[in-house]
């Protein structure tokens, strides 16, 4: 079972509970968020979460991994797009200095591999195909494999000798 999966029932019952403003809920968030990039288990998160004294069910803290999971999907995603942007730009200040300095292989790797990135090229893709396009087929028996064994053990025998 996974530690993150959501368990079917509550924690059992908890006295009243005082509810927290936004601010306290986004920042609680943020704690989630960076307890589970430090890899921490949902028992640790639970743990934690009564160090911190924040009160909650653990169906609380499970919306509170859901909405920090949510957070580290937007930030990935922002951060992707920026990360992109200065890959293309890191590669053309190297083919910049690349073309200044004559080096031509250098230059059209760089721009290769721009193109790559921006998906100018079609992708390359490897398949095996068998006679006629069809699937492999792979015609090998038990008594076929025994046999390459017994070679095997007699080449290996005729070495040592």
């Amino acid at each position: 079972m996974d530690p993150f999966d959501e368990p079917q029932s509550d924690s059992p019952s908890l006295e009243k509970r005082a509810r927290a403003n936004d601010a306290e809920v986004a920042k609680r968030i943020e704690e989630v968020l960076q307890r589970r990039l430090e890899g921490v288990d949902f028992p640790e998160l639970q743990q934690y979460a009564r160090e911190q004294e924040w009160n909650i069910s653990d169906r609380q803290l499970w919306r509170y991994v859901a909405q920090a999971d949510e957070l580290m999907a937007k930030t990935l995603d922002a951060d992707r797009e920026k990360l992109f942007r200065r890959h293309i730009h890191q590669r053309r200040s190297l083919y910049a200095r690349a073309a200044k300095d004559g080096d031509h292989r250098t230059a059209l790797a760089i721009i290769r591999d721009e193109a790559q990135l921006f998906g100018l090229y079609p992708p390359s893709t490897h398949q095996l195909t068998g006679e006629g396009g069809g699937p492999v087929r792979i015609n090998y028996t038990l008594e076929d494999a025994v046999a390459a064994d017994r070679e095997l053990e007699e080449a290996e025998r005729d070495r040592l000798q």
